[in-house]
């Protein structure tokens, strides 16, 4: 065979050519011209297979590498050495355990037994085409994977976005495939001239590499393993750069994902957490962060919806197994953290900017029975029979007054949705049932009748026993939800809808009917997680407007939350949705909250890596359950989780009906206090708070940062998932265990000042104890900041009417910096429609500086009050705008306190100490 090394220049795309020996590169003229459809010669069909496993051959030296870097060539179940020779794949007799398996008899943990050996070859490119936007290959199958309906000829795209993001799109060149329909694609006519990545392109087998200019690291190498592309099966596999490995949610564990041999399962599913890191949760985002060990980053998105498994193991190698649709990657080049997640916002969307009221504590519980409570929100069971659009006028009577009475208080209340609707035997009983079923906007099964299923818990009577799914992909469904909530509206003036059991959740598998278990949507080759799919959900092969619920499923839940974001539009206000199931693209519209936790130690703990995933996945409005959802807290625990709540951005409390009330008036004098003192605090920085989530808006930066993203070359803050910020000024230290008044926190290198006394704390990273007793969170401010804050009032409505304070953090050198965003906090589109002010704050030279930036909202905002932190000698003088001001000076702290009157922040000023 002869082997050759030409380099390419094209003008489009710049393809960087190894020497590598035994390799066919990308060139210009190394691709044959012929054409499968008229030449015989190439024809697409695999070449023939040896089996070395067969009796008398010896393994070949190829199978001797290290067992860390082999990729399972037996995924799917009972690995044998006859299932592994048909696939020409070499086996391991020495791994092979019964004990690694789980209950579909896949090996979930430790090197596979049955392994591909390098440079399998599965597809060659065919030819190349230069495109205005990149590079178009056709590549061939040379090879049968061992999957069912090997797809013969793709078609890859690589698509130039930007100088820092790159798209690959791999499909099926022939037959249309089904391909994620919610995401905004950017159009991309043109490349850039100058970007931040090469690629290298091996041509047989196929494979690809990504290289950041600046360094020379190599981000993406797919000759890890063999690219596989069968009807129902998808796979390929890529050598990561370092271990730091974030993202690829839901699932309950550490922020920072294991390369211990995991398996990730993407599939969103309605139980509760268990203690399975690795088990699928009510949300599947197929993204990860990467960070090198140089301290830069990247991101990885697989835009596709369906059941996938993302297997982690040591080399470090990462392997995506697939159950349809396409490769659709987008890679983001950072390069620092907060890079990655601008660009990964801009190819979902933004997250939506939520209503200022949404930032206060909000209280919930399930069961409650009556309207005599005093609750922010209410669950389901405030449905006559548990149907949507009604409300019961016996324990609910006198509904609609009471929700004009918090309104009245400056208050605001939240109803359940859920996107099952009762099935009625007869025509009058449930009005929407019978507009719905008229409108044939249900999921159907396979013999196109509407697929019933059950929405209840275990023997209690709480939901009815049958219901129908509404396809929210059908655009008649949306046309019937956003009627029907303004309807509703109309007798219950509800502020923000709470959409829940909507993964679609089943109390039952697949339907009443079951699900014919013989369809290959229902049987796929390879099946994701420890169940089948439809195990608690719907039947993978029902019916929906635009595809099967096998491709729709994982994106249910964004298509109900656009949804629902149109209907409160139109009544008005800014909307404001909170979901249980997500996908991305969700924080577009909605929020989400942990789902239905445990009140124990563990859970108040992991709500912490939970609430840093979301902020990094696009959705920064996220919360637990504040003191947990299931069973009785403990007063020690409830007051611990509050600390750390009162800085979710989501704060709420809401627990099962089954439990004890965890109210904290129920819980008496002492938790009513803590929690008065802690949300304080909360309120006072609403808005900074509310700056973050306009920051988050605007530029998709997170809410809540892990500290990695400020200190990514300090290996100690790597791991770290207990302490985080709130944008880059504020960390939060929570105590996470029982029975300790103490906490150990690593401050990374920075001025750090307490933020109760504004006392230095340290400036060199390391590891100090702080005293943590019961109801104290540690809270420390990052020197170089200004956090804006407001005086307290009892609502948020109220604490809008009162004047602003800064909290100013001087860096080493005497500087810092902040901005301040307002608004009305409820109106429509406030940026475009530029009804709103921008103030920007700037300390340096023993002076503060306001600036407006942009005066659309006219209302007043004085300022009363300025803390600054760091002033290391008293002042013999203050001025404001050239007049005197009254100030304190504590020089023990270094704290200096300033007291202004009838100054106002849209105006600029000008505040100086000498």
């Amino acid at each position: 065979m002869r082997w050759f090394h030409l380099t390419l220049v094209l003008i489009i795309l710049s393809l960087v050519v190894c020497t590598c020996k035994q390799q066919n590169l990308w060139e210009e003229n190394s691709f044959s011209q012929c054409d499968s459809d008229k030449d015989s010669s190439c024809d697409s069909q695999p070449r023939k297979q040896t089996h070395w496993l067969s009796e008398g051959l010896k393994e070949p030296p190829a199978c001797n590498f290290v067992p860390e870097e082999r990729i399972d060539c037996v995924p799917e179940a009972n690995p044998t050495p006859e299932t592994c020779r048909h696939r020409d794949c070499c086996w391991d007799f020495h791994v092979f355990s019964p004990t690694s398996t789980d209950n579909l008899g896949r090996v979930r943990s430790g090197p596979p037994p049955c392994f591909y050996p390098p440079n399998h070859q599965h597809y060659k490119v065919k030819n190349v085409t230069k495109m205005p936007w990149g590079v178009q290959a056709v590549l061939r199958r040379t090879r049968d994977s061992g999957y069912p309906q090997d797809v013969s000829l793709l078609a890859m795209d690589i698509v130039h976005i930007s100088k820092d993001t790159l798209r690959i799109k791999i499909y099926d060149a022939r037959e249309d495939r089904y391909e994620v329909p919610i995401i905004d694609i950017p159009d991309v006519k043109m490349t850039p001239q100058v970007r931040d990545y090469e690629i290298q392109i091996q041509n047989d087998p196929i494979s690809f590499k990504i290289i950041r200019n600046t360094t020379g690291n190599v981000l993406i190498d797919t000759s890890a393993g063999p690219l596989i592309f069968s009807n129902q099966y998808l796979q390929i596999s890529t050598r990561l750069p370092s271990t730091f490995l974030y993202g690829l949610g839901e699932h309950r564990d550490h922020f920072l994902r294991r390369s211990d041999w995991k398996i990730y399962t993407l599939f969103n599913r309605g139980e509760r957490p268990t203690d399975d890191p690795t088990m699928n949760m009510y949300g599947s985002h197929p993204f990860y962060l990467m960070l090198e060990n140089d301290g830069n980053s990247h991101g990885v998105f697989l835009l596709n919806s369906n059941a996938m498994d993302v297997a982690v193991q040591p080399a470090p190698t990462l392997t995506y197994r697939v159950t349809g649709g396409i490769f659709d990657f987008f890679f983001f080049l950072g390069p620092t953290p907060d890079d990655v997640i601008q660009q990964y916002t801009n190819v979902i969307g933004r997250p939506f900017l939520p209503p200022y009221w949404t930032l206060g504590f909000h209280l919930s519980r399930f069961g409650y029975m009556t309207s005599e409570k005093d609750t922010h929100w209410t669950d389901i069971d405030y449905m006559l029979d548990f149907k949507d659009f009604t409300y019961d006028r016996e324990r609910y009577k006198g509904l609609p007054d009471l929700v004009n009475d918090l309104h009245e208080a400056g208050m605001y209340y939240v109803l359940n949705f859920s996107p099952a609707l009762h099935v009625t035997d007869s025509t009058g009983e449930y009005p929407a049932y019978d507009e719905a079923l008229g409108m044939d906007i249900f999921i159907r099964d396979i013999n196109k009748k509407n697929l019933l299923g059950k929405v209840s818990l275990s023997t209690v009577q709480l939901w009815p026993n049958v219901t129908a799914y509404l396809d929210f992909s059908n655009p008649k469904a949306s046309e019937f939800w956003i009627n029907n909530m303004i309807t509703f509206h109309e007798k219950v003036p509800y502020d923000a809808a709470w959409i829940d059991m909507n993964e679609p959740y089943n109390f039952i598998n697949g339907s009443w009917e079951s699900c014919p278990m013989g369809h290959p949507l229902e049987t796929p080759p390879y099946q994701p997680g420890n169940d089948t799919l439809a195990t608690h959900t719907l039947c993978m092969s029902s019916h929906q407007y635009l595809s099967s619920h096998y491709n729709l499923h994982n994106i249910y839940s964004v298509i109900e939350a656009k949804t629902t974001y149109k209907a409160l539009e139109i009544l008005g206000k800014r909307p404001f949705i909170l979901s249980r199931a997500s996908f991305p693209g969700l924080g577009r519209y909605s929020g989400h909250w942990s789902g239905d936790i445990y009140s124990r130690w563990d859970y108040l703990s992991s709500s912490v890596p939970d609430l840093l995933a979301f902020n990094i996945f696009g959705v920064p409005f996220m919360g637990a359950d504040i003191c947990g959802f299931f069973e009785n807290v403990t007063e020690d625990l409830c007051i611990r989780w509050i600390e750390v709540g009162a800085f979710y951005p989501f704060c709420r409390n809401h627990n099962d009906e089954d439990s004890q009330d965890q109210d904290p008036v129920v819980m008496g004098e002492k938790v009513i206090e803590i929690y008065k003192s802690l949300l304080t605090i909360r309120y006072f920085l609403l808005p900074y708070l509310y700056t973050l989530f306009y920051n988050s808006h605007t530029r998709g930066q997170p809410v809540v940062r892990p500290l990695l993203f400020d200190f990514p070359t300090d290996g100690a803050v790597l791991h770290e998932d207990r302490q985080f910020l709130w944008g880059k000024a504020l960390m939060i230290i929570p105590v996470l265990e029982k029975d300790t008044d103490v906490v150990e926190v690593y401050f990374p290198r920075a001025t750090w000042y307490d933020y109760y006394t504004g006392m230095k704390v340290v400036t060199t990273g390391r590891k100090l104890l702080l005293d943590a007793p019961l109801g104290k969170i540690n809270l420390a401010v990052r020197g170089g900041n200004i956090i804006p804050a407001q005086e307290v009032a009892q609502t948020t409505k109220l604490s809008r009417n009162n004047p602003f304070h800064l909290l100013v953090a001087l860096s080493e050198d005497g500087e810092a910096d902040g901005d301040l965003y307002w608004d009305d906090g409820e109106c429509q589109d406030p940026i475009e429609k530029e009804t709103y002010n921008l103030i920007r704050f700037t300390a340096k030279r023993q002076s503060i500086m306001t600036s407006v930036i942009m005066k659309g909202y006219m209302t007043t905002m004085d300022i009363s009050t300025v803390w600054i932190y760091g002033v290391m000698e008293a002042p013999s003088r203050v001025m404001i705008n050239s007049f005197p001001a009254i100030y304190q000076y504590d020089t023990e702290t270094k704290l200096l306190k300033i007291v202004l009157k009838d100054v106002s922040l849209l105006h600029d000023n000008l505040l100086e100490w000498m």
